[in-house]
């Protein structure tokens, strides 16, 4: 996975190809993406104190969607096919007690994720 510095604390937003998707496509090659490189590089840069976004369909079990909404999509025009998905936002479950921070009113919502003494 290529790298680029990332200062100190930094909020990521990621948005790559879906997993289980057609992916992104370049005229002069196919781009393979490697789903579980990026899900190990997430939990790297959470680890590093980095607030990490992902725009995806689905994530594995460490991670929760925060948000999402219905989209209707218009991806091949030649088609004319019209499709409608859900978008959705994750978060690292490490996570929750930072986002509750900024929204409180969530909590009861996200409670089942936060350490109990």
């Amino acid at each position: 996975m290529e790298t680029t510095k990332i200062v100190y604390k930094a909020m990521i937003y990621c948005d790559g190809p879906y997993k289980d998707t057609t992916g992104y496509k370049n005229a002069s090659k196919k781009t393979d993406f490697d789903h579980d490189e990026f899900y190990d590089w997430v939990r790297l840069k959470v680890s590093e104190n980095h607030i990490v976004l992902i725009s995806e369909y689905q994530m594995p079990d460490d991670f929760v969607c925060i948000f999402e909404k219905e989209q209707t999509n218009n991806m091949s025009k030649n088609s004319g096919k019209v499709s409608k998905s859900t978008e959705k936002l994750f978060i690292s479950k490490v996570q929750i007690p930072l986002f509750l921070a900024s929204y409180p009113e969530r909590t009861e919502e996200f409670e089942q994720y936060l350490e109990t003494d």
